[in-house]
């Protein structure tokens, strides 16, 4: 798992989206475990807390539970599940995009070029 410190995108957040992710793949699977919350918060140098927050969320996201003597463990989901779960994310962020684009002066027309070029620039 790689953390941008220097992302606007909250610690919790980008643990989150890089286990839904690895999820999403087939990376991991139902019944595979996660790392212990203070073992994950020590390779990555963040806080107990960043990391408690994440496992929080991805538990209320039906993603993960605990169980014990195993520790938390991947849900039985359907990736499909999954990927509506990411589409909703990634939804939010385009609307606060588009809020903060317009408040910066920016019409439609302009952001969706801008996207289109971003996408190109990735694909290429």
């Amino acid at each position: 798992m790689i953390i941008n410190v220097q992302s606007k995108e909250p610690i919790y957040e980008q643990i989150v989206l890089q286990i839904k992710s690895k999820i999403k793949n087939g990376e991991l699977t139902a019944g595979d475990s996660l790392p212990a919350i203070r073992t994950l918060a020590k390779d990555l140098k963040v806080s107990v807390i960043t990391v408690k927050k994440a496992y929080e969320i991805l538990q209320t996201d039906g993603l993960i539970m605990s169980v014990v003597g195993r520790g938390t463990v991947i849900a039985d989901v359907k990736r499909e599940m999954i990927t509506k779960n990411i589409e909703q994310d990634v939804e939010i962020k385009i609307k606060e995009l588009m809020s903060y684009s317009q408040k910066q002066g920016m019409s439609k027309r302009e952001l969706i070029n801008l996207f289109k070029k971003v996408v190109g620039d990735i694909d290429e």
